[in-house]
């Protein structure tokens, strides 16, 4: 399945992004013995890290897409913005 070490990389990039959401997870009785809230207030910051990444990924996509583009057109195609 992972011959390809582009796979790989892809898949642990992949794992990489979803990491960031479970994090908070297992501290979540941590955060309530410490703070005096209840489960239900802290569960919030699951909630909050979820919304971040929802709002946050579309401009690391455009990002990311910019970025390559720009290689390509200096790397691949010849110089960005130059006429072939």
């Amino acid at each position: 399945m992972f011959s390809d070490p582009r796979r790989l990389a892809i898949a642990l990039a992949g794992v990489c992004c979803f990491i960031n959401l479970y994090a908070t997870q297992p501290l979540l009785p941590l955060f309530a013995r410490e703070f005096g809230a209840t489960s239900a207030a802290v569960s919030m910051s699951v909630s909050a890290i979820t919304l971040a990444v929802a709002l946050v990924a579309p401009f690391m996509v455009a990002l990311v897409v910019l970025s390559m583009a720009l290689l390509a057109a200096r790397y691949w195609r010849g110089e960005a913005g130059s006429r072939a």
